[in-house]
């Protein structure tokens, strides 16, 4: 008995493979048929598919007075009147509102990756400019110093000229040397 039945849960479930490997779907498209009045055996006017608007006008024993935009009034069992939009309505809305939104997230992600090359660009420059601060403010110093030794220099050559110039008429040197 106990391999009975290991045998058929083996096929049952050999037999429901192939079914779950195929995705099909049943369509949510509902057809409902709008009446001369508020029963089934009232005359067909036409019928209305998944996502007709409608405005309700009143409502009586389970139906619904209905007219289309077209100005066509009839009757419908109240369960087919919702004031909320079906898939059908909504689906199309969303998919859309979905593709906007991907490409506006492209969009997006290209201007964050480009603002971050700008970023990683902006800090090297910042580096650049700090060792260029450090170099001016070297090379500032050192001028500096070159204008100081080349002052101090000019100063020593005219003392030094200075010194050895001849002071007044030759008679007065020597006088002064004879003193």
């Amino acid at each position: 008995m106990h391999h009975r039945y290991l045998t058929l849960s083996s096929l049952a479930a050999l037999c429901v493979v192939p079914l779950a490997a195929s995705a099909d779907y049943i369509r949510d498209e509902v057809r409902v048929n709008m009446r001369t009045g508020p029963s089934s055996e009232h005359r067909i006017l036409r019928v209305l598919v998944s996502g007709s608007q409608v405005a309700r006008l009143g409502q009586e024993d389970g139906w619904v007075l209905i007219r289309t935009p077209d100005g066509k009034e009839g009757w419908v069992p109240t369960p087919y009147v919702t004031r909320q939009a079906p898939p059908s309505v909504i689906l199309p809305k969303a998919q859309a509102e979905l593709t906007e939104a991907r490409a506006q997230i492209e969009k997006l992600s290209n201007q964050v990756t480009h603002q971050a090359s700008d970023v990683r660009e902006l800090s090297q420059l910042r580096a650049r400019n700090r060792l260029l601060e450090d170099e001016n403010r070297t090379l500032v110093r050192s001028d500096n110093w070159k204008k100081w030794f080349t002052g101090a220099a000019i100063a020593g050559l005219f003392l030094a000229v200075g010194a050895m110039w001849p002071r007044g008429s030759a008679a007065q040197r020597t006088r002064r040397i004879k003193l």
